[in-house]
C-alpha cells in the first residue's frame, strides 16, 4: 500500500469515527422546567455510558435575562447556554447542566443535548 492510500484511509476512518451509522442510537434528550428566582438546580443527563459509546453534538439551554448557565462536559465547564461540537465530541462522563435564576421572578426555560452512541462490544 502507497503513502497516499495509507493516508487515504487513516482519513475515510477519522470522517466514519465523526459520524453516526445506520446502527446508532441518536439521542435528543431534555425537557423544561421552571425555576424560582434565588434558586438553582442542576441537571444530569445520564447516557447509559458503561454499555454505550457517545458523541455529543449539541448542548442547549434557552437562555433567559437573570439567569446563568454553566455546562460540564467531560470535567470542563462552559459558561454559557449553549455548545456546539462540529464533529461529535466523545463523551466520557454524563454531561451536566447548571441553572442559576438572580432575576427577581421565576424563569421557565427548555434544556436538551442531542448526539449519537453505539453499542461497546459485548454491550
Amino acid at each position: 500500500m502507497t503513502e497516499l492510500e495509507e493516508k487515504l484511509l487513516l482519513l475515510i476512518d477519522a470522517m466514519l469515527e465523526n459520524q453516526p451509522r445506520k446502527t446508532s442510537d441518536r439521542f435528543d434528550a431534555g425537557g423544561t422546567y421552571t425555576l424560582a428566582t434565588g434558586y438553582s438546580a442542576r441537571f444530569t443527563f445520564d447516557l447509559d455510558l458503561p454499555k454505550y459509546v457517545c458523541r455529543l453534538v449539541k448542548a442547549y439551554a434557552d437562555s433567559r435575562t437573570g439567569c446563568t448557565y454553566s455546562w460540564n462536559i467531560n470535567g470542563k465547564t462552559w459558561e454559557l447556554n449553549e455548545q456546539e461540537f462540529y464533529l461529535g465530541k466523545p463523551i466520557y462522563a454524563n454531561p451536566v447542566l447548571t441553572v442559576a435564576n438572580t432575576s427577581g421572578v421565576s424563569q421557565t426555560f427548555g434544556y436538551k443535548i442531542i448526539g449519537w452512541g453505539d453499542l461497546k462490544a459485548g454491550g
